[in-house]
């Protein structure tokens, strides 16, 4: 097949959730013999290379070039690469790329991570932002399949699209080495996230001050604007057993998770499959979240907490700091778990499938394990 996938960036310049879930399903599927395009719609800088032997193109966004001449270059990109199907990770673009798939006869892929991504409604002062998302809502409905990171988010849309294909498939990590897997306890608590206000960086700050017995360790980079001054007056006056490193190579962030006993998530619960969960799970490592549930995963597979408010989260904390015996067999099955249902090679598998469908084509020849059964279009995630 050839496959084009659309997101942001490149992680080598953005890391973002988005762009580096995009990365995998594109070296994965490049892996099994697929023709695989990387197209990143709304990079600082513009250029073109390759990537363990996915082709990777950068364009500026249509905030900095408008939207007409955005559209027509990235009509130019997808006409020079001739896709058989598109995937679309990049909420805005969903409006100018489902169109484009469909003047082509490519079937599109259409994709929500975020509960602002389920609904046609978004709060912005820029008239443009708002008309933008508008569009790509309703681009969901000319899509050929619409997929979600997780369950809850699948569910809104099909509220809102009841006759259209939905499915879930969860994110991936890949597995973590032998040297980062969490074995002895270190009495540390860590957090990784940018530091943004749905992130809620304060309520870690917090937390640190009501347990002063173990050590937080904080890693993300710092807002900008008034809302990063406030963080970084906060973590002026921080408890001593805080420290907050920045920004981190993911290879330096995985090091500090597996030697982490806890890794705490306190998003709203706006945001869709978190990649911290996995990279803490492949290193034998439970989280405990406040106020999100992960459609579950953590409290049924007994792997993590779901605390409902900061009293519940503060004795969570403190109860499995405390029993190292009961953290660890929380982590053994984190870990088991993960090996399982999130492998990357899971989740190339999944979307070979769904690909494969949507243009009416068997997967590759050493892929044949996963052939598809039916066209995907019943609503529910391929296990």
């Amino acid at each position: 097949m050839r496959v084009l996938l659309v997101t942001g960036d490149h992680p080598r310049s953005n890391m973002g959730g988005a762009e580096y879930q995009t990365l995998l399903i594109a070296r994965g599927l490049a892996a099994r013999g697929h023709e695989v395009r990387f197209l990143g719609v709304n990079a600082s800088e513009e250029d073109a290379f390759d990537d363990a032997g996915v082709g990777v193109r950068r364009l500026r966004g249509w905030r900095a070039s408008g939207v007409d001449r955005h559209r027509a270059r990235v009509r130019d990109a997808v006409e020079a690469f001739g896709p058989q199907v598109t995937y679309t990770r990049s909420f805005d673009e969903l409006s100018i790329m489902v169109p484009i798939s469909g003047e082509m006869g490519v079937p599109a892929i259409s994709v929500s991570c975020h509960v602002r991504e389920t609904s046609p409604l978004l709060r912005s002062r820029l008239p443009r932002e708002v008309l933008m998302h508008w569009r790509g809502f309703r681009a969901i409905g000319q899509s050929a399949m619409h997929v979600c990171n997780t369950e809850d988010l699948a569910t809104r849309i099909r509220r809102r699209y009841p006759r259209h294909p939905v499915t879930a498939i969860y994110n991936s990590s890949p597995a973590a080495p032998p040297e980062e897997i969490h074995r002895e306890p270190s009495g540390q608590v860590i957090w990784v996230n940018n530091l943004k206000p749905w992130k809620r960086p304060e309520v870690f700050i917090e937390l640190a001050r009501r347990l002063p017995r173990y050590r937080f360790l904080m890693i993300g980079r710092m807002a900008s604007g008034r809302y990063g001054r406030r963080i970084t007056r906060a973590l002026s006056s921080a408890p001593a057993n805080l420290e907050y490193l920045g920004p981190r190579p993911i290879e330096e962030v995985n090091a500090l998770i597996g030697a982490s006993d806890l890794l705490l998530y306190t998003s709203l619960p706006v945001e869709g499959f978190g990649n911290s969960f996995l990279q803490a799970w492949f290193r034998q490592v439970p989280t405990v979240s406040l106020g999100f549930d992960l459609d579950g995963i953590p409290e049924r597979e007994g792997i993590g907490r779901s605390s409902p408010d900061m009293a519940a989260l503060e004795s969570d904390v403190d109860e499995l700091m405390d029993d190292h015996a009961v953290r660890m067999a929380m982590g053994r099955r984190a870990l088991m778990y993960a090996q399982d249902h999130h492998s990357v090679d899971r989740l190339v598998r999944d979307y070979e499938r769904l690909l494969s469908a949507l243009v009416r084509e068997e997967p590759a020849p050493h892929a044949m394990e996963a052939r598809v059964a039916s066209r995907v279009s019943d609503g529910r995630r391929q296990v």
